[in-house]
């Protein structure tokens, strides 16, 4: 967690460094790719304070609420992106109904992953 904190920005941007890839349909796409990262960052660290709490390890439980409040002040666009929209939704960053009437749903499974579309059914469901 300690490392993962170090790649928040002042504005609350995830700034992971290396490679950045969500999947290879949105991978030219960096505004998506980075709104994927941003709300992955978010679900490791909600993840993060719900295992040290359970740990009893108060230190790390709040670095990691500090880390989610950050995140919390930057929302990406979607980028038009459904893998964008789909995580974004997923970590609570943009309202999952928005997401899916501007996003999500438009014409029907295209521009998909499999991956992001199965995922989202899940979590939907």
């Amino acid at each position: 967690m300690l490392q993962l904190v170090s790649k928040i920005d002042r504005e609350g941007k995830e700034s992971l460094d290396g490679g950045r890839f969500l999947d290879w349909p949105s991978s030219e796409n960096k505004e998506a790719v980075h709104a994927g990262l941003q709300s992955l960052m978010v679900m490791t660290f909600e993840a993060g304070k719900e295992l040290s709490a359970i740990l009893g390890d108060p230190a790390t439980t709040e670095i990691c609420s500090v880390a989610i409040g950050k995140l919390r002040m930057h929302i990406p666009a979607t980028a038009g992106s459904k893998q964008a929209a789909a995580l974004l939704s997923l970590s609570g960053l943009v309202d999952q109904d928005q997401a899916n009437t501007e996003i999500l749903a438009k014409v029907g499974v295209h521009k998909m992953s499999t991956f992001y579309g199965y995922y989202m059914l899940k979590a939907r469901f």
